[in-house]
């Protein structure tokens, strides 16, 4: 499925008017997203199809390449896991995996995810067929204006999902997808490689990018849509992106008039117009200006 609208709500602050007038926007380091389970995964046990002496053998060359002092050959290492295996007795394989498997995973993934920065947008529920429709589109999410445009006291940026990706990647290449709701985190399943010389513990990329487009079913109602780049910070995009700009009737009139200020200035083909609570209805009215 196509997104082909995709909504940035704001507040009204010094960086969502820097932002706007500098035609910028922010990718995020994972880590300061405003969610506290952000970037949740599983690790499947690497090991649950292998014996306890293919175990033995995956290992031995991690030992021998990260500790040469306590395992100078194959042959130590090899006496020391089948003492290990001795003392585990059932619980050897899953030992192997808590011990050596996941705290390198750990380490990878978390190398590989501060290298990532997140623009996090919303799109519509369903893919919106052209001529836009405001009553069917996000921009009349109730939520969504509540609780990041500072209850219809913000403003909501509505860009062409294909210009803007279009734009971004002239600076680097700009991955995109909807968020995926899940009431558990995904599973990474490592990638072992073993010969006498070396042991090697790899994850896939889309291993990585699954846990970036994950979330949890109480967010679902947002509708998140990402894009993904390997920088983080501000980064510009053509004015032509952005279509409409919907400001919240509850703005100070004085923010209003800087905000279509800088749009008239800036953005010479982008429409403003003005939305509202509908009277005695849990609805979102619109104005044209």
């Amino acid at each position: 499925m196509e997104y082909t609208n995709l909504y940035k709500f704001r507040e009204v602050n010094i960086k969502s008017l820097t932002a706007l007038s500098s035609k910028t926007l922010w990718f995020a380091n994972v880590d300061t997203l405003n969610d506290p389970f952000e970037f949740k995964y599983r690790i499947e046990n690497a090991f649950t199809e292998l014996t306890d002496n293919q175990t033995i053998e995956m290992i031995k060359p991690l030992l021998t390449k990260f500790d040469i002092q306590r395992f100078p050959n194959s042959k130590v290492a090899e006496k020391y896991l089948r003492k290990l295996k001795a003392l585990k007795g059932k619980n050897f394989v899953n030992s192997m995996n808590e011990d050596v498997i996941i705290p390198n995973i750990h380490s990878q993934i978390k190398n590989g995810r501060e290298k990532f920065g997140v623009l996090s947008l919303s799109s519509d529920t369903y893919n919106l067929v052209e001529p836009f429709e405001f009553m069917k589109s996000n921009v009349t999410n109730l939520h969504l204006w509540s609780l990041y445009s500072n209850g219809m006291r913000g403003f909501c940026l509505h860009f062409e999902n294909e210009k803007l990706k279009e734009s971004f990647n002239k600076k680097g290449i700009v991955i995109g997808g909807p968020i995926e709701y899940k009431l558990y985190p995904p599973s990474i399943k490592p990638d072992l490689k073993s010969s006498n010389e070396d042991f090697n513990i790899k994850i896939h990329l889309d291993s990585i990018t699954d846990t970036l487009f994950s979330k949890h079913t109480t967010f679902e109602k947002e509708h998140e849509y990402r894009l993904i780049r390997s920088e983080q910070g501000l980064i510009n995009y053509d004015p032509d992106c952005l279509k409409t700009v919907y400001i919240g009737d509850k703005m100070p009139i004085e923010q209003q008039d800087l905000i279509k200020l800088i749009i008239n200035k800036k953005y010479p083909n982008t429409k403003i117009c003005t939305v509202f609570c509908e009277e005695n209805e849990y609805s979102v009215g619109i104005k044209h200006t």
